[in-house]
Formats: structure tokens, C-alpha cells, sequence
């Protein structure tokens, strides 16, 4: 049963092989202060779900229906506040920034 899942997840390709290359979580550095965070979630659109985004510490924690996803973020991030959130193209992006950026935007 094992190598019929086997033939038609993979049929002629081999399983050891890597299909996928890009990076899950993206962050790139807008400037001082403010950072953009993607993660890659190429099914959302499907779901029919709004992203609930909740930042606890230097855990984002993503909810999506029934599904939960929690990345960790990095030190840097970890004392920025959330700024908004978009989907795009199978990524989710969200700003974060120091608190009086927040106030000016």
C-alpha cells in the first residue's frame, strides 16, 4: 500500500530529491525600526479564512480556521509592535515598528 502512495504522490521522480527551494519565512529590513515578516502560505487563498495574527513575545502565531501555524521571531522583532498585515501572491506580510512609528503612520 506504502508504494502505491509512493507512485502516485511522487510517479517518475525521485523522493530524495528536493522540490522545494525557496525560503518559508521572509524578513526584510524597510528601515531602522520597521521590518516586514512573509511566511509563505500558499493554500490560504483556498481556505476561505482571514488570518488571525496574534504576537506574544518573540512568538507570531498565525491562525487560519482550524490550522495554527507559530514562527518564531527574531530578537530584533521581538520588541516591535504589529503595524498591519496583507496576503499576496501565497505570502502573508507583516509590518512591525516601534511603537512611535505606529503613532505617526
Amino acid at each position: 500500500m506504502l508504494r502505491q502512495v509512493g507512485e502516485k504522490v511522487y510517479g517518475d521522480k525521485n523522493p530524495t530529491e528536493i522540490f522545494f527551494k525557496e525560503d518559508p519565512i521572509d524578513i526584510q529590513k524597510v528601515h531602522d525600526g520597521h521590518y516586514k515578516v512573509r511566511v509563505k502560505l500558499p493554500f490560504m487563498e483556498d481556505m476561505g479564512f482571514e488570518p488571525k495574527i496574534l504576537k506574544m513575545g518573540d512568538d507570531l502565531t498565525i491562525r487560519i480556521g482550524d490550522y495554527q501555524k507559530i514562527v518564531a521571531l527574531p530578537i530584533f522583532i521581538a520588541g516591535l509592535e504589529s503595524t498591519g498585515a496583507s496576503f499576496e501572491d501565497g505570502w502573508l506580510t507583516v509590518d512591525f515598528a516601534k511603537e512611535e512609528e505606529k503613532a505617526e503612520a
